[in-house]
């Protein structure tokens, strides 16, 4: 495993640039590589970033034996290389899958609470933020299926069981297309007469969607701030992560105006200069070596080595422009900064940002209060898993053993290259002088003992035990257990503590995780976006836009329309599996309440069927309401004016 020192990388003021490439940088900062605030914010980055992996890369090791654990691979020993060489049919070591079972048992739990739509709720503060908030919601629940936000929240919650600690970034992105614009375009006759129209078409640049984005940061790539705990990031100092890109999104992307320095990174990789001290992968997800750069010539290596970092600093300190607000630079700000190959500046701005946060969140189910990088609930298991496979495979052994006969044999009596034959049927000659004298006593059978018939059930027992410390069970994972037959009110007890069980991870899971990406994608939302754009009013909120829009068949929603003060709903699961116990009370209640006129008169029983039906699982209980006509009229001016006078028209 590669270990970060100091000095692992080319200092920034030891690399010459040979012309000038004309930029205007913002805020008229003096970033040209080889300037004093160039390489100020290069060392600083840097030492910060290095410090970070130095800490982090101790997890390593333990993340690369749960990483062949999770594509259950062992590499094979010598002896079992042969083997498989004379025959590949022949069983050698595996690692039993099970802790990969317990895995999927719980991202189906969390996936099913929390991936289901939709998979950010927000509600107003107020009365008067009530339909803002909604129309918010429509708004990112849009972006999230546009964005595909479902696959990197899974990926999220599956390195945080794996590895115990996973980190994404929300940014806001800009999908920019062309779409054709059609014209009606008048047609003349040559004495300048209009004599018809026709449609002009044409492709116009546009905005085609713009949102937010969940990006995932890999553990192993991950630089947090030490000094605080893992769930506590946005009291850090500093968060960021290394990654790789090519030189050709990096040209494409300063065109946009988004970053600068690129033509120095592109003269950097003409010169054959990739030395970075993150130029490593130190997992072991990829068993086959398919990343590897190994064999890609200079020519054809235009990978460039970034570190993104987000820092909390005051801007006079660093010699940076204050932002708006903040001219003076004397007050801590946040700032992003993008390096290139450890000697770079390709981007450097302040965040300017409404909810003043790092734009990450972090993923650490299994966290203590304290820890930087927590076991995982994986890790917890792995000595388990190392006695299962270690039982499993020791039985796999003894009966591979087995199978191969074993004999004594007197050479002098018997043909040897007869026995040595291992086709079957076959034909073993005596030698000549043995001829008449019988095969007693030519060769003799060892007698073969299964000393590891009792591994499965100790493997049965391990299992058991695994399940025990990942909150899983046969139940859960949809497997059936046979033997003891179980009453209806048993099971119905065990497995409802399961799912409190899992309901807790999920707990801790919604509060770090997911809020934060809820709240940070609405905030984002309501600051960044610019386009008008419709939404479809689904689920339990029509009737709420219907009162606001008069159709929900598609409204458009402005910038404007989203400014609201909102909270974040909070989401655990726990709809999702209802006790029955509490179910089958309202049940009787909404019973109690039908029947009895002063009951019916006190309690709305359609409010209390619509709670019933969402703690059963359904969460569009609306749409199957019946929707009143309504008689509108059309009066003159006068009369209505009349009737108001009279008291016989209010406003709605």
């Amino acid at each position: 495993m590669s270990v970060i020192k100091t000095g692992d990388y080319t200092e920034p003021n030891s690399v010459s640039y040979t012309g000038s490439f004309n930029y205007k940088y913002p805020d008229k900062m003096d970033l040209r590589p080889g300037s004093k605030l160039h390489d100020c914010i290069i060392q600083r980055v840097m030492l910060r970033a290095k410090s970070s992996f130095s800490a982090m890369q101790r997890r390593h090791k333990t993340w690369n034996k749960i990483d062949e654990m999770m594509t259950a691979y062992i590499p094979l020993s010598t002896e079992e290389t042969i083997t498989k060489k004379q025959d590949p049919n022949r069983p050698v070591s595996i690692i039993v899958p099970y802790s990969y079972a317990n895995l999927e048992t719980i991202l189906a739990y969390q996936s099913k609470a929390f991936l289901s739509s939709p998979i950010y709720s927000y509600e107003g503060v107020g009365p008067e933020d009530t339909v803002g908030a909604k129309l918010l919601e429509l708004i990112v629940n849009q972006q999230a299926r546009r964005y595909k936000h479902m696959l990197a929240l899974h990926t999220g919650f599956r390195d945080g069981l794996t590895y115990g600690i996973h980190a994404s970034y929300v940014t806001w992105n800009t999908r920019n297309g062309h779409k054709v614009k059609s014209t009606k375009q008048q047609l003349f006759d040559i004495q300048g007469n209009v004599i018809g129209e026709e449609d002009k078409k044409e492709n116009v640049s546009t905005i085609l969607f713009e949102g937010n984005r969940i990006k995932n940061i890999d553990p192993y790539k991950y630089l947090p701030d030490i000094s605080v705990s893992a769930e506590n990031i946005q009291d850090g100092e500093f968060t960021g992560w290394y990654e790789t890109d090519n030189i050709f999104n990096l040209l494409t992307e300063e065109a946009s105006g988004d970053i600068f320095n690129v033509k120095y990174v592109k003269q950097e990789l003409g010169q054959g200069i990739l030395k970075s001290i993150f130029d490593i992968d130190a997992s072991k997800r990829d068993r086959f070596g398919i990343r590897s750069n190994q064999g890609i010539t200079s020519e054809r290596n235009n990978t460039v080595y970034l570190t993104n970092m987000y820092v909390n600093l005051i801007p006079k300190d660093w010699g940076l422009p204050g932002s708006e607000g903040n001219r003076s630079g004397s007050f801590p700000e946040k700032w992003f900064f993008l390096l290139s190959n450890d000697k770079i500046v390709i981007d450097a701005r302040p965040l300017g940002l409404n909810h003043n946060m790092f734009p990450v969140a972090v993923n650490a189910p299994d966290y203590d209060g304290y820890s930087v990088a927590p076991i995982s609930r994986i890790e917890m298991s792995y000595g388990l898993q190392e006695v299962l496979n270690w039982v499993f495979n020791s039985h796999i052994a003894n009966v591979r053993k087995a199978l191969n006969d074993m004999f004594i044999v007197d050479p002098s009596l018997i043909n040897m290259e007869d026995m040595a034959n291992p086709t079957p049927g076959k034909l073993i000659r005596l030698r000549k002088h043995a001829w008449g004298r019988g095969v007693e006593g030519a060769v003799k059978q060892f007698n073969v003992t299964d000393v590891t018939r009792g591994n499965i059930q100790d493997a049965s027992f391990v299992m058991d035990l695994m399940q025990k410390v990942n909150s899983s069970s046969d139940a859960a994972m949809g497997a059936a257990r046979g033997g003891e037959r179980r009453s209806a009110a048993e099971f119905s007890g065990t497995f409802n503590s399961l799912i409190s069980r899992l309901e807790h991870l999920s707990s801790i899971t919604s509060t770090q995780y997911l809020q934060d990406i809820a709240y940070l994608c609405a905030s984002h939302t309501q600051q960044l976006m610019t386009k008008e754009t419709y939404v479809r009013a689904v689920g339990d909120w029509p009737e709420v836009l219907m009162a606001e829009f008069g159709d929900t068949g598609g409204t458009k929603v402005s910038p404007f329309d989203i400014q609201a003060e909102f909270d974040v709903m909070y989401k655990d699961g726990s709809t999702m599996n209802p006790d029955a116990s509490v179910l089958q009370f309202w049940n009787t209640m909404f019973g109690a309440v039908t029947k009895d006129p002063e009951l019916r008169g006190a309690f709305d029983i359609h409010r209390i069927f619509k709670h019933m039906a969402r703690m059963s699982g359904a969460k569009n209980v609306n749409e199957f309401i019946k929707q009143t006509p309504v008689n509108a009229q059309v009066m003159p001016d006068e009369l209505v004016a009349q009737q108001v006078q009279a008291g016989n028209i209010v406003s709605v």
